[in-house]
């Protein structure tokens, strides 16, 4: 169990820090968000936090942002680590 828990640290660490690159790029006149520091997120309560904040945005395209930033980190983490178990494509609308 012990084995899972720190592959579950690895695998959402490293969405965490895609997600926030992403982020990263945004134009910072069209920012909803700031400084970024950090990106958490879970699945299970299905929420996504930007420096502990859940779903902050300013506005309905900020969230679009934000949500689409996040799929790409997590596409781009199962890009990267190959021990994903996760389709590597992603439809965006």
């Amino acid at each position: 169990m012990r084995a899972q828990g720190k592959r579950k640290l690895e695998a959402y660490t490293l969405i965490s820090n895609e997600t926030k690159a992403f982020l990263d790029k945004d134009l910072q006149e069209h920012s909803d968000f700031g400084e970024v520091d950090n990106v958490s997120f879970e699945f299970s309560g299905d929420w996504i936090a930007i420096n502990g904040e859940k779903n902050r945005a300013g506005s309905a395209s900020g969230m679009v942002i934000l949500k689409n930033s996040f799929a790409a980190g997590l596409l781009s983490a199962s890009l990267l680590d190959k021990r994903f178990n996760l389709p590597r494509w992603m439809l965006l609308r």
